[in-house]
């Protein structure tokens, strides 16, 4: 009966059914939106299932813990049946399929229709994000087999849909550890920026990421994704760095089309780079070094895909820890002569700014010390045991052994030529 209901929703006369198909495929496959995504979903499972289906409903919630509430029911506006409740806590209770045939039909005129309960947990990472659950006409075994096996072939693209958006704690850790692993596996910082906004293009279904980092006043692009090399006064990246200069100046997260729940921002770069180069919405994240400004990421995706605020959440997750990373990186890769020049502006603007008070001081002690050794003089007196001696010394050695008798002077006394120094004893 299944496969005999659904061939004729497929064989229907025209294209209508085949667009509309069509139609909801796309809303599955583009949508962010929970809501949306499941009432998408159930139109589509209606259509497969064909008149046989009479009631639907999705639930979702936090993984595992719940709690777990309605988004989308078919069809649309219809009241609550006890039978998909029952089936949808036991399914979510169990982490395993429920079918529940010959049920009798709950508030329907005709007492003798009976129903099955088809009931499905959605299970993804070995984590429950809730349930489905249908009602059909009443099957025998074959057809009803085929029906649930529809079901959950169907239920494919509910869990694409939860594993494309699902950002929970664990989640976004684990992302932003595995981009700053990616950040650190390459010894250069042109090749490492440029896989991390590869990736987090992917990550995030973004058509272009951008990073950059201060350059004076400006900001600087310095990597785009899938992309090695870029001239750097192309229109479009010019266009970048003034959305990224939007959101340094502004010191805050900016996203264009704004969401209209945020602060009043100004976003006319944004604005230009999306109508000048074909995005649909575009956000730029600063990145920071402590209180420190040093650049941003802009993100920009297709039609269909804003950013939400557990999107936008991340990408500041990622901006606050891959920041500093790459900047590390940067500074590593610069000239010496350059490293010098730049360590001397840091060291001169401490000097000449606020804070800095303990440097301050021992730079002054340091030059204090340095000027009054070079200019100071004085006397030295050493204190030790001396001899005098003459610069001519002569001696005098007697023909034969003998004794003084008399010795005239001593040794310092002045004497003139002639004088007698000493007499021998001639005895």
């Amino acid at each position: 009966m299944t496969g005999s209901t659904t061939q004729d929703a497929q064989d229907q006369p025209g294209g209508a059914s085949a667009s509309r198909e069509e139609s909801i495929w796309a809303d599955l496959k583009h949508s962010r939106d929970p809501e949306s995504c499941a009432t998408a979903w159930l139109e589509l499972l209606s259509r497969r299932l064909g008149p046989v289906m009479l009631r639907g409903v999705v639930v979702l919630g936090a993984a595992n813990t719940g709690p777990f509430a309605p988004v989308a029911v078919w069809p649309k506006g219809a009241l609550g049946s006890p039978s998909l409740v029952t089936g949808i806590e036991k399914a979510i209770g169990q982490r395993k399929g429920v079918v529940e045939g010959g049920r009798k039909a709950h508030g329907d005129d005709d007492l003798h229709r009976k129903l099955d309960v088809i009931a499905q947990p959605l299970i993804v990472d070995e984590q429950v994000f809730g349930a489905v659950a249908i009602e059909i006409d009443h099957q025998p075994g074959p057809e009803l087999a085929g029906v649930v096996e529809q079901l959950q072939w169907s239920m494919i693209a509910l869990e694409a849909f939860i594993r494309r958006n699902r950002f929970t704690a664990s989640d976004r850790m684990a992302t932003v550890l595995d981009l700053i692993a990616t950040s650190l596996h390459h010894d250069r910082f042109q090749a490492s920026a440029t896989a991390v906004a590869t990736e987090l293009a992917g990550l995030l279904q973004c058509e272009r990421v951008s990073i950059g980092f201060m350059k004076g006043r400006h900001s600087r692009v310095r990597a785009l994704s899938n992309s090695a090399s870029f001239g750097k006064k192309a229109n479009v990246i010019r266009a970048i760095e003034a959305a990224m200069d939007e959101a340094i100046d502004q010191q805050a997260t900016v996203v264009y089309p704004p969401s209209g729940e945020g602060p009043l921002q100004v976003t006319r770069s944004h604005e230009a780079l999306l109508r000048d180069f074909g995005s649909s919405t575009a956000c730029s994240v600063p990145l920071a070094e402590g209180s420190r400004i040093i650049g941003a990421i802009t993100l920009e995706r297709p039609a269909g895909e804003a950013f939400d605020a557990r999107t936008i959440q991340l990408c500041e997750h990622v901006a606050a820890l891959i920041g500093p990373v790459l900047d590390v990186k940067r500074k590593d890769d610069r000239w010496l002569f350059q490293k010098a020049w730049d360590s001397g502006k840091s060291y001169v603007r401490k000097l000449t700014g606020p804070r800095h008070s303990i440097l301050k001081l021992v730079s002054a002690i340091v030059l204090f010390l340095l000027v009054f050794f070079t200019f100071a003089s004085g006397d030295y007196r050493v204190t030790a045991d001396a001899r005098l001696e003459g610069s001519v010394q002569r001696a005098m050695a007697a023909p034969l052994a003998g004794y003084i008798a008399e010795a005239s002077v001593r040794a310092g006394d002045i004497v003139r030529e002639g004088d007698p120094l000493f007499s021998l004893d001639d005895r």
